[in-house]
């Protein structure tokens, strides 16, 4: 009978040990299954962020290609631009020039016409002088009366001149035009 209880006691002890295993390996599925449903709902999370994060990378690359797109454009826009005022800044220079000239003609036009009053008031002095002493016919005097040169027009014949003064030369020099001076026939 000692052996019967020792059998029967060991069968109990198998009995609680195997009851105690099963409490444990349950407890231990219990805790094991908490850990992966918080694992699943942490790798959901991880996943939703990495969606989100590949949306706004699209986003961000259609956003580059546009600003690409817009930034070649200024840039062409800047080469045409650029060229443009290249062409404007020859154009400036080329009409600066041309007043620089235009103003050495006036000055010698004006240096002209400052020589031909003081001729003109020249010859009105000695004609006055001659139609007191009575001695010029009428015709000379008529074609020896030139007007003054500032209420003479442009380009107007000088009487009496055979040919272009040398200050005349000197504009034609100077890029100008010249007046005519011809003689009356």
């Amino acid at each position: 009978m000692r052996a019967i209880k020792l059998f029967l006691i060991m069968g109990v002890a198998v009995i609680a040990m195997s009851a105690a295993s099963a409490q444990s390996k349950k407890q231990m599925i219990e805790i094991l299954t908490l850990k992966a449903d918080s694992l699943q709902k942490a790798l959901s999370a991880k996943s939703e962020s990495f969606h989100q994060l590949e949306i706004k990378q699209a986003r961000l690359e259609g956003a580059t290609e546009a600003h690409n797109e817009v930034i070649k454009r200024l840039e062409s826009k800047a080469d045409s631009l650029t060229a443009l005022l290249m062409s404007k800044d020859t154009t400036i220079q080329s009409l600066t020039t041309k007043i620089s000239a235009l103003r050495n003609v006036v000055d010698v036009l004006k240096a002209q016409e400052k020589e031909w009053s003081t001729q003109n008031e020249v010859l009105q002095t000695e004609l006055a002088a001659f139609k007191q002493k009575g001695g010029v016919p009428e015709v000379i005097a008529k074609d020896a009366a030139v007007p003054a040169a500032s209420s003479r027009p442009s380009g107007a014949k000088v009487p009496g001149s055979k040919t272009a003064s040398p200050t005349v030369n000197k504009v034609a020099e100077a890029g100008g035009e010249p007046l005519q001076a011809t003689a009356k026939e």
